[in-house]
């Protein structure tokens, strides 16, 4: 993940959905004699679920309910991994792979008399209002692609805390994927960070260039997720949990994906092999270089770029059309329709973004299911090849003692069916 992917990846944190507005409400209600029913509890329930009738809540979801929670009481929107870990151990009884429906309105309607209070005790448990307005925002981006990115915290938690200084008294660590980490440091920090800062630093062995600015407790939110629970999320969390099924799978069975690396891997060191035997990169750069400036003297001579240049000014100040494409674009129309292809377009990159290697996993899942299918049928093909074998090995074994059987009763009668004198002796000496 590139820099500008993480450290621009903070999403609008006022949502404006309408769980928002149901949590408000069931907070009023907790001070009053009714707090929070079974049938509220379900409808906000309902409101996380990914599918229709669901009875799980999986961590994103959850994360989602505590963000909703925090803008409800006018909190940051702040919900580290150490908060989402206090919330599950206190309402699930289980594991924290889900939390179920039982479970959900046990805590809200059963035992808590404020559940909403409690769980933004949970969640604030490690920082105020006041630190959360001068606390300071790490992005950690690996300079060079990470094959296998550390999904440790302690090193990036050291780092952070070397950064930010002595006055660092907490660090949150959220790992965005891709080897990058974005950090939130909290301290008794007196002011907010004035000016960005971008250095780089080594961090387990990997350089990463590190961006430290003010985290701006109104605007931003930690981590930086998508609230939204609409239909492109739904979609990418389908294909997540198929895409973890194939690779869990993959890596107890076939093991494509590891074979796969290794045969890029070999591929490359072939080819670095091979290039630096017969100097091909070598040559295409120089044929390149060599036609880029066959170009620009051409250019320089000829002045065909500026030509072109003059001869588009002219026409501009001939027509004005420079004048007529702004009124154009700054009509109400054209506004309009600009920001829904914007909102249209950015729907879309978020789907690709999510779910792009998922799709790649889902094909091999796919191919991989076909050898099998093959293997099953020629195993099945050869199962009936020894049957037919075995029949026509007895056949024949039967046709043979068939014959010996007819040959002795022809060798003992004559051809009328009469014993033979040989056989009338043979008989008589028994």
């Amino acid at each position: 993940m590139s820099q500008s992917a993480s450290t621009e990846a903070i999403y609008n944190n006022r949502s404006g959905a309408s769980s928002v507005a149901l949590i408000s409400s069931l907070i009023a209600a907790e001070t009053s004699l009714n707090g929070v029913t079974e049938e509220n509890a379900r409808k906000l329930f309902d409101l996380y679920t990914i599918e229709e009738y669901s009875e799980q809540l999986q961590p994103p979801d959850v994360r989602k309910l505590l963000f909703d929670t925090m803008e409800a009481f006018d909190w940051p929107l702040v919900v580290p991994d150490e908060a989402l870990d206090a919330v599950f151990e206190e309402m699930s009884l289980n594991e924290k792979s889900g939390i179920t429906w039982v479970e959900f309105k046990s805590f809200l309607v059963f035992l808590q008399e404020k559940p909403f209070h409690k769980l933004l005790q949970l969640i604030t448990q490690g920082f105020s209002k006041e630190e959360l307005s001068v606390a300071r925002s790490v992005a950690m981006d690996p300079i060079q692609p990470v094959e296998n990115p550390s999904f440790e915290r302690s090193p990036f938690q050291q780092a952070a805390e070397k950064i930010l200084g002595d006055k660092t008294t907490q660090v949150y660590v959220y790992f965005l994927g891709g080897g990058s980490v974005l950090a939130l440091g909290i301290g008794d920090f007196e002011t907010t960070l004035a000016e960005t800062k971008v250095e780089d630093a080594e961090i387990g062995g990997t350089l990463y260039r590190v961006k430290t600015q003010s985290f701006d407790s109104e605007k931003d939110m930690f981590p930086p997720i998508q609230r939204a629970g609409g239909f492109s999320s739904k979609v990418a969390r389908k294909l997540a949990d198929s895409y973890v099924v194939t690779k869990q799978w993959d890596q107890q069975h076939l093991k494509i994906g590891q074979r796969t690396a290794n045969l890029t891997k070999l591929a490359k060191q072939k080819w670095q092999t091979f290039d630096a035997k017969f100097k091909v990169q070598q040559k295409v750069d120089n044929a390149t270089k060599t036609t880029v400036d066959a170009v620009k003297a051409f250019n320089e001579k000829h002045q065909i770029s500026r030509k072109l240049s003059e001869t588009a000014k002219n026409l501009d100040e001939k027509f004005d059309i420079t004048a007529k494409v702004d009124k154009i674009k700054s009509s109400e129309k054209v506004q309009k329709v600009s920001n829904k292809v914007s909102q249209l377009l950015e729907t879309f990159d978020q789907i690709s973004k999510e779910t792009k290697q998922v799709w790649h996993y889902i094909c091999l899942w796919l191919f991989v299911f076909f050898i099998l299918v093959n293997e099953k049928e020629a195993e099945y093909y050869q199962t009936e090849e020894h049957k037919e074998d075995d029949k026509e090995q007895s056949n024949e074994t039967n046709d043979n003692e068939s014959e010996k059987t007819t040959h002795e009763i022809s060798s003992s009668t004559n051809g009328y069916g009469e014993k033979t004198e040989d056989a009338i002796v043979n008989e008589v000496e028994i």
